[in-house]
């Protein structure tokens, strides 16, 4: 083009309105001297110059853009990292089974629940995890709590639900209980994985406002369609013998069969063995008084005065301290428990019963008990 550029202000000028005859290049060689030195001192040039320089440090040391885009990325990965640790402790909780909030969660509160606790915990060792403790978002509050379970919970069931699609058939069984002045319904389900029967708890449904027959069906079906179950075969169902559940006429089972006809009723083997050892309990005398005694212990040794009495002969005698269990009707592990400990303390027991005894001690129980 037989003309002379600058290299910085062809490429660097932004600016509109200054001189650019370098920029598109001149041609007046008579004047280029001048010219040339007039805009070596120009400001337009000298800020070209300082541009192409920062445009030089750039290419060893990164642009803006691209640090701005490494901070996001390491802000990104903190909080990830923060977000797992906040979603093991979850999972840790909730297959302990233990309760997530305290009465009181402030500041100020000597317990702030499990799940703010093991947060403080992990806060004495993880600097970065502290830090993120003191943040305006630090992903601790009761919402964010029941999501993450939500999420976490949906995704057992899916993996559930997914492995009885592939089988392709399953059982139900279901009971009611109550909790919390309401009543719910807990499903269950039966399905077979490479011919190893496998049992899951899969869902709860809120039947307080009807446990009829037509309640408690619309209950099932409602959380089978709600999981995904709702067009798979079922081929057993298992309930108690009550009524409402087992009747053959107009029953739950009765009602589930008309809608999938191989759904065969099995009365719950767990309540049927339950009824068979109250049964057996009540008509044989000598079992009876021995329950009762057992529960008269109990009745006996709760009392405060008598507890600590009961404790004191344990440590005396060298033996492992323990209590005596209430026996249950529906829980006979209890049974057994309270049945084993008045085994294994025996001798704390009788010890504890001589010295009532010695003083004339009378304990009420249900009535007077002379000992």
């Amino acid at each position: 083009m037989d003309a002379v550029f600058c290299f910085s202000c062809r490429h660097f000028q932004t600016d509109s309105g200054v001189e650019d005859s370098f920029r598109k290049g001149l041609s007046d060689w008579k004047k280029l001297s001048s010219k040339l030195e007039k805009h070596a001192h120009s400001q337009a040039h000298l800020n070209c110059m300082v541009k192409w320089d920062n445009y030089k440090v750039t290419a060893t040391s990164g642009s803006i853009a691209a640090k701005l885009s490494r901070s996001h990325e390491d802000s990104v990965e903190k909080n990830r990292s923060y977000l797992c640790k906040i979603v093991d402790i979850v999972r840790l909780l909730s297959k302990l089974g233990l309760p997530f909030r305290g009465h009181q969660e402030g500041s100020e509160s000597e317990s702030c629940g499990n799940f703010l606790e093991v947060c403080g915990f992990f806060s004495k060792y993880d600097s970065a995890f502290k830090n993120m403790q003191s943040n305006y978002f630090n992903a601790t509050s009761p919402d964010f709590q029941n999501e993450v379970i939500d999420i976490c919970a949906n995704l057992v069931c899916a993996k559930i639900v997914e492995k009885v699609q592939d089988t392709g058939l399953f059982s139900i069984f279901a009971d009611e209980a109550k909790s919390c002045k309401t009543k719910q319904l807990s499903v269950c389900l039966r399905y077979a994985e490479q011919l190893e029967i496998k049992g899951a708890f899969l869902c709860f449904i809120d039947c307080s406002a009807s446990h009829n027959v037509a309640g408690i069906v619309e209950a099932i079906k409602k959380g089978l369609e709600m999981c995904g179950l709702k067009h798979i075969p079922i081929v057993a169902q298992s309930y108690d013998g009550a009524s409402v559940l087992s009747g053959h006429v107009s029953g739950v089972q009765q009602r589930i069969k008309e809608t999938h006809p191989y759904a065969v009723y099995v009365h719950c083997l767990a309540h049927k063995l339950n009824l068979v050892l109250v049964e057996c309990c009540a008509v044989n005398r000598s079992v009876k008084t021995f329950l009762n005694v057992i529960d008269k212990l109990y009745s006996v040794f709760a009392e405060p005065s008598n507890h600590h009495r009961f404790i004191e002969m344990q440590k005396s005698l060298n033996l492992k301290q323990t209590e005596i269990i209430q026996p249950s009707e529906t829980r006979w592990a209890y049974k057994w428990r309270s049945v084993n400990s008045v085994k294994t303390h025996y001798s704390a027991i009788t010890g504890c019963l001589r010295e009532m005894s010695n003083e004339g001690k009378q304990v009420v129980c249900g009535g007077q008990l002379p000992l």
